[in-house]
C-alpha cells in the first residue's frame, strides 16, 4: 500500500482552505462588533460597575440570548443614573430579562412583524419611517410600551404579526422606543438585524442608526459578567477575530489543518505498516524499514533528500 499525499490534493486543500478562512471571516464581518463600527466608534468597556469611567456616554448592547448577571445589570443600571445612554438592539427573552432589570416598562412581545405591500422585497423586511429616513426592518418584533416610554419608529399601517404560523392584526407596531431611566436614557430597537453589515447598507439604515446612538464613541458592552483581566482578554480576543488580520490568522490555521492532518495520518499509516512487518520479520532492519515507509509517505516529486 502506498501512502502517497499527492500535490494536487495539497494545492486543492489550501484554496479550500482559505475560501473557507474568508467567508469564516465575512461572516465575522457581519456580526454587529464590526458593523457598528461603522456607524459610531466602539471603544473597549472599562470593568464592570465603572462604565461611566471611560470615554463613551453610551453603552449598546446587541441581541443578549441570555439573563444577565446581578453584574451586568448593576453596571448598565449604574451607568443610567450617571446620565449615560443604553441602546438595545434585539428580540427575545434575553431582551425582556435585561429590559426588567434595567427597570424599564418595554417589552418585546411575541412574534415577527409582516408587511404584505410595504416592504424591501419580503413582506419580513418592511418599511418603516424614522424621521424623514426609510429604514428596512427585518425580523422585528413588536413592543409594548408601558409608563414613561415613548414610541421613536413604527412598521407601515397595515402590518400583521407572525405568531406560530398564524397572522393576527392589521396596524402599524412600535419597533423602536425610547425612555428616561434616571438620570439616563434607554433606547430599546427590536430588530435583530438591523445593526448587522448586509441591513445597514440599506436604504437610510445606516443614517437612523447613528440618530439613534447620537456619539462618536460607544461601548458594545460583552463579557461584563467576567472580571479583570479576563474582561479584558474576552473583549481584545473578540475584536480581533473580527478585524483582517483574525480573519486572515484563521484561514492560515485552515491551512495548516488541511496540510499537517493528512500528512501526519499518512506518517501514522506508515508507522503502523512498519509494525505490522517487524511482527511477521523481527530480523529485518527497522530503520531501513522507516526509510521506505518515509519516502513512500512523501507527496509525488518530493524526496526526503531535499
Amino acid at each position: 500500500m502506498k501512502h502517497r499525499l499527492p500535490l494536487g490534493y495539497m494545492a486543492l486543500g489550501l484554496v479550500l482552505a482559505a475560501v473557507v478562512g474568508l467567508a469564516i471571516g465575512a461572516s465575522w464581518g457581519q456580526q454587529p462588533g464590526s458593523s457598528l463600527a461603522r456607524v459610531v466608534n466602539l471603544v473597549p468597556a472599562p470593568q464592570p460597575g465603572s462604565l461611566f469611567s471611560g470615554r463613551a456616554n453610551v453603552a449598546i448592547v446587541v441581541d443578549p440570548e441570555l439573563k444577565p448577571t446581578a453584574g451586568e445589570a448593576s453596571s448598565l443600571r449604574e451607568f443610567l443614573s450617571m446620565g449615560g445612554k443604553v441602546v438595545v438592539i434585539g428580540s427575545g427573552a434575553g431582551v425582556n430579562e435585561l429590559l426588567r432589570s434595567l427597570n424599564s416598562s418595554i417589552t418585546v412581545a411575541d412574534g415577527v412583524i409582516v408587511n404584505p405591500s410595504i416592504n424591501s422585497g419580503t413582506p419580513l423586511a418592511p418599511l418603516a419611517a424614522f424621521r424623514n429616513l426609510t429604514v428596512v426592518l427585518f425580523n422585528a418584533s413588536p413592543l409594548e410600551l408601558g409608563p414613561g416610554a415613548q414610541p421613536l419608529m413604527e412598521s407601515p399601517p397595515n402590518s400583521s404579526v407572525l405568531v406560530n404560523g398564524t397572522l393576527s392584526g392589521d396596524r402599524s407596531y412600535v419597533v423602536a422606543a425610547y425612555q428616561q431611566v434616571g438620570a439616563g436614557e434607554l433606547i430599546v430597537i427590536s430588530d435583530p438585524y438591523i445593526a448587522s453589515g448586509e441591513l445597514l447598507s440599506q436604504a437610510d439604515n445606516s443614517n437612523a442608526l447613528k440618530l439613534l446612538i447620537n456619539s462618536t464613541d460607544a461601548y458594545l458592552v460583552e463579557f461584563l459578567w467576567l472580571r479583570p483581566p479576563l474582561q479584558v482578554f474576552a473583549q481584545e480576543a473578540l475584536y480581533f477575530v473580527r478585524s483582517l488580520k483574525g480573519q486572515a490568522l484563521v484561514a492560515l490555521l485552515l491551512t495548516a489543518v488541511v496540510v499537517l492532518y493528512p500528512a501526519r495520518s499518512a506518517a501514522r499509516e506508515a508507522e503502523d505498516e512498519v509494525k505490522a512487518l517487524l511482527a511477521l520479520h523481527p530480523d529485518w532492519d527497522e530503520e531501513k524499514l522507516k526509510d521506505i515507509a518515509k519516502g513512500r509517505s512523501l507527496p509525488d516529486g518530493q524526496s526526503d533528500k531535499g
